[in-house]
């Protein structure tokens, strides 16, 4: 199985933020899988998860992107 999710809301303390993140993760993922990326902030949480370590994210400032798959960045 492989997937992500996430939420937005208000500010949070950091800790909660990190429970509520784990709590999604844990609600939808088993112990099969290979590979999982959290990322969480105090207004944001959001993971990527996969059985062949297809998932991974990316973060430059405030963006956070999760990714589940084989992607292509380019310009065309």
């Amino acid at each position: 199985m492989r997937g992500m999710c996430g939420w937005l809301g208000s500010e949070r303390d950091p800790i909660l933020a990190k429970e509520i993140t784990d709590a999604m993760v844990n609600a939808m993922t088993d112990e099969k899988i290979d590979s999982t990326h959290v990322l969480y902030g105090c207004s944001e949480g959001l993971a990527a998860w996969s059985k062949i370590d297809q998932a991974s994210y990316h973060e430059e400032g405030s963006l956070k992107v999760a990714i589940v798959g084989n992607v292509y960045w380019g310009s065309d």
